[in-house]
């Protein structure tokens, strides 16, 4: 029997998994959980999913209880809004909580929102940390536990394994929830009692990994893992007609700069047609824009949709690429589905989206650039077909490169079963 075999048969007698997400199954948030939860129900006899919004924001859940999205087999969705943690619990998890703070943060913004923010955290971990005890006492069972984000869950079970009620807690980490300067304050009063208590951190990207890594946490405990979509059979169609056919999708707020993808295009002449998936408090600025494009240019916008329904639209419609032009990211598990569906990516070098695109299968831009060069870029898309054509062949190769969700997510199942497995669970 190889290591491999041995890591399996061991995995088969590990413990539950307890994986706290922030919605999902709730809503439409989260979609790439959906491929990676399966893999992870093969790993483990029962996933416990915990939806931590639940705990703390009723009027949200109102809004989306009834949208529960299935669970694979082996899955269980635990009713986190019906469990109340007592005052005692309350009041002990504020104290613990605060005291757990990297005080010496704090003073780096004296500033009434820097610590709004900080108590804001402050409240979610303790209303979870009251919600996920209540649910461990309930089950009396020893389960691995996984946060998907590096948010106030993980600050939680960073804290449930100082206190050995949970065996090994790790998390994963992606772009909003790892990089400073996504946040107004770039400060995370909480990581460095993360950094000493979570046994393991798995970011997307080889950059997350880096700037981990250089920012107090323990390289040994880091290990990247990254996300994946479906794979594709047949790569998407080129248009035929003459129109350039552009795709983005993303919120559509001033950290994703859609408003400049559509000042590019207003500057354009020739025939194109833009569809974003995607919606939020840009959405009428950029409207007024577009409204302004050259009679032979237009656009549609879907709001927000299921992921299936941006799969769909890319199998049925020709698509020339793609353009992600945000000021940050993790790594876009859009640019993903393009990639793996053969559709070249434009897209801005921040984060670990360079380690997905490149010449090879589009274009990586500098994040100084403004919509005249976008608009330029554009241009020689229309110009240079034969060119993109190549960069089609090249984003079909990457997607299955790099993006496959089968092979990124098994490996990363296999290998929380191995840490697992090391740790004697």
């Amino acid at each position: 029997m190889n290591k491999t075999d041995t890591l399996v048969e061991q995995a088969d007698q590990q413990p539950e998994l307890l994986f706290v997400t922030y919605e999902f199954p709730y809503g439409n948030s989260e979609t790439f959980i959906e491929a990676e939860i399966a893999y992870l129900a093969e790993r483990f006899s029962t996933v416990w999913v915990f939806p931590s919004r639940a705990v703390w924001s009723k009027r949200w859940l109102s809004t989306v209880k009834n949208s529960a999205r299935v669970l694979p087999a082996g899955c269980k969705l635990v009713a986190a809004e019906n469990i109340k943690p007592s005052y005692f619990d309350i009041g002990w998890f504020v104290f613990v909580l605060l005291l757990k703070l990297d005080f010496h943060s704090l003073f780096r913004f004296p500033h009434v929102g820097f610590y709004k923010s900080v108590w804001r955290d402050v409240f979610k971990a303790v209303l979870l940390g009251g919600a996920l005890k209540g649910f461990l006492n309930k089950s009396s069972l020893s389960m691995l536990s996984y946060s998907y984000w590096k948010s106030p869950a993980a600050t939680v079970l960073a804290l449930f394994r100082e206190m050995k009620v949970l065996p090994l807690a790790v998390t994963r980490c992606h772009g909003g929830d790892l990089y400073n300067d996504r946040l107004t304050y770039p400060s995370r009063p909480h990581d460095k009692y993360i950094s000493r208590h979570i046994d393991y951190l798995f970011p997307v990207s080889d950059h997350g990994a880096k700037y981990l890594a250089g920012n107090g946490f323990s390289a040994e405990k880091i290990f990247t893992s990254r996300l994946g979509v479906g794979s594709v059979s047949n790569p998407a169609m080129a248009s035929q007609d003459g129109v350039l056919r552009i795709v983005s999708c993303s919120n559509l707020i001033p950290l994703k700069r859609v408003s400049m993808i559509a000042e590019a295009l207003e500057r354009l002449e020739f025939p194109f047609h833009w569809v974003h998936f995607g919606d939020g408090v840009e959405r009428e600025n950029i409207e007024n824009i577009t409204a302004r494009f050259h009679s032979t240019g237009n656009a549609v916008f879907y709001g927000r949709v299921p992921n299936a329904e941006v799969l769909r639209y890319y199998r049925e419609n020709p698509v020339d690429v793609f353009i992600n032009v945000s000021e940050s990211e993790g790594v876009p598990v859009s640019i993903m589905e393009a990639l793996s569906a053969g559709i070249p990516c434009v897209a801005t070098d921040v984060g670990g989206v360079s380690e997905i695109v490149d010449d090879s299968c589009g274009a990586l831009l500098n994040t100084e650039i403004d919509s005249v060069q976008l608009g330029k870029i554009i241009s020689t898309i229309q110009i240079e077909r034969d060119v993109w054509a190549r960069k089609r062949i090249g984003a079909f190769a990457r997607g299955k490169e790099r993006c496959d969700a089968r092979a990124n997510y098994q490996q990363f199942s296999r290998l929380l079963a191995e840490k697992a497995s090391a740790r004697g669970y």
